[in-house]
């Protein structure tokens, strides 16, 4: 790794570890330089040191959350239709439907991605020269917890329930419909129609591996030094 942005990636790191309360991103918060590494007078005469809210990041984290839980009520409209049906026909119980419905529920919830929005939305660390402050947690939630989760979720959600289900007394009399229930929330588990877009974290990505002058050898670097950075923030 050239001399350049070993210096730029050590820089960062040991921002975040001195801003340890820290870890959310900004995309563009316009921090007055001068008051990154210095304590600033504000108007009342006082020291303070200057923090920027990173609300766009937030608010794309808080739409990828959003996208999950659409995703979830398509899922229970199909669920419950089902289910409907079995009753209408009389080829289970209320108490069978209740126990089913109550089981996809456990399914469908287990490893359910989840962005945290709220933590870590001030930071006054700067990409390189730049006016422009980012903090490594909230700038990789939307990426990273909900984008890249989404499709193992959807994979494992029939392994849960198959699960949960599996000896289950209170459907062993049903075990036609269990099956065919399975296969039904299968099928919906093989279309992803959540729109998550990290656009946000994209374009600081883009400005962060700019500012340290590399392409995607930089790119590959920073992604390694930020989960370095996440894990030592958190232990």
């Amino acid at each position: 790794m050239a001399p350049k942005q070993t210096s730029v990636l050590m820089r960062l790191a040991l921002s975040a570890i001195f801003l340890s309360t820290i870890s959310a991103v900004i995309a563009s918060c316009n921090c007055p330089l001068q008051c990154m590494d210095q304590w600033c007078q504000n108007g009342n005469g006082n020291y303070v040191r200057v923090y920027c809210a990173d609300i766009q990041a937030q608010n794309e984290c808080e739409d990828g959350n959003k996208e999950v839980l659409k995703l979830v009520s398509s899922f229970d409209q199909n669920v419950n239709l089902y289910l409907e049906g079995q009753l209408l026909n009389k080829v289970i119980t209320p108490f069978q439907a209740s126990v089913l419905r109550t089981r996809y529920s456990q399914a469908i919830e287990a490893d359910r991605p989840e962005g945290d929005c709220t933590a870590s939305l001030m930071t006054n660390l700067v990409i390189g020269h730049t006016t422009n402050c980012y903090s490594p947690k909230l700038f990789t939630e939307c990426h990273d917890n909900i984008l890249l989760k989404i499709p193992g979720w959807l994979a494992g959600i029939k392994g849960h329930f198959v699960t949960l289900t599996n000896g289950d007394a209170n459907l062993a009399s049903i075990q036609p419909v269990v099956s065919d229930f399975t296969a039904a929330i299968d099928q919906r588990s093989t279309a992803n129609t959540a729109r998550v877009q990290c656009q946000a974290y994209n374009l600081t990505l883009d400005e962060i591996i700019h500012a340290s002058g590399g392409g995607e050898a930089s790119k590959t670097s920073f992604a390694l030094s930020t989960a370095l950075l996440i894990f030592t923030l958190f232990i």
